[in-house]
């Protein structure tokens, strides 16, 4: 299975260097349809859903990763001509591990279902491994989230570009926040992060040029944070 990520990793690359090899103007950030908006919002609503449902019960939180692995799959075409508008040689390592993360996630449910499957015969080593290979993945998610906020958000100058960027890195903190959760990991990190890049994104584009997807997320990210740290602060208190 990771053998067959990585030729889907180069393929991504390769791909996407092909079309980075300089940094052409970006396209202009055309206005989103009512659908369009709907599928990038619901992104961020399933990820929302499902940092709730971990503080509920294991089969509300196995729906809920379904559910926003599969808005992330809808969303995908909009991603991928978002990252088409920007790519150059600036920015083409951000969005071609996204790109490979966005084909890796697809295939979670089954990865899952395989490290289930072998926790229950009691096969240790096929258990460790799968286990070891999943935590992995969270942490490249992760570390692709951090690339694509320092490269199409952090230095990223040209305005239509950065509204480019909120799409994309939209996207990139959905699959940290899905591997984290898958791996048993707390989601607060992720979270945290995708604040503080769209906080970063509101000042650099100023009141005159909102995202609406950012708009749209901010609240409601912020809002599950805070539920998630008074929860663990609850845990952590002394009977």
């Amino acid at each position: 299975m990771r053998t067959e990520f990585k030729g889907k990793v180069v393929i991504a690359i390769l791909a996407t260097a092909f079309f980075g090899g300089c940094t052409p103007q970006p396209e202009a950030f055309s206005v989103k349809t009512p659908e369009e908006l709907k599928q990038l919002i619901e992104v961020t609503n399933r990820v929302v859903l499902l940092a709730r449902s971990i503080e509920q019960d294991s089969f509300a939180a196995e729906a809920a990763m379904r559910d926003a692995i599969a808005a992330v799959g809808v969303a995908g075409p909009q991603y991928r001509r978002h990252g088409d508008a920007i790519t150059g040689k600036t920015n083409v390592d951000a969005i071609a591990c996204a790109r490979a993360q966005a084909v890796e996630i697809m295939d979670l449910e089954i990865l899952i279902a395989r490290r289930e499957e072998a926790s229950q015969r009691q096969d240790e080593a096929s258990s460790r491994r799968r286990r070891s290979m999943m935590r992995s993945m969270a942490m490249d998610a992760g570390r692709c989230a951090a690339l694509n906020t320092e490269q199409l958000i952090d230095r990223e100058t040209r305005r239509e570009a950065l509204k480019h960027g909120a799409v994309l890195i939209s996207e990139a903190y959905a699959i940290a926040a899905i591997l984290s959760a898958a791996n048993d990991l707390p989601l607060e990190p992720v979270l945290s992060d995708q604040i503080r890049a769209y906080e970063s994104l509101v000042a650099k584009l100023g009141p005159k040029h909102d995202v609406q997807v950012v708009t749209d997320a901010l609240p409601k990210l912020k809002a599950t944070l805070a539920i998630l740290e008074e929860s663990r602060s609850r845990r952590l208190r002394p009977e």
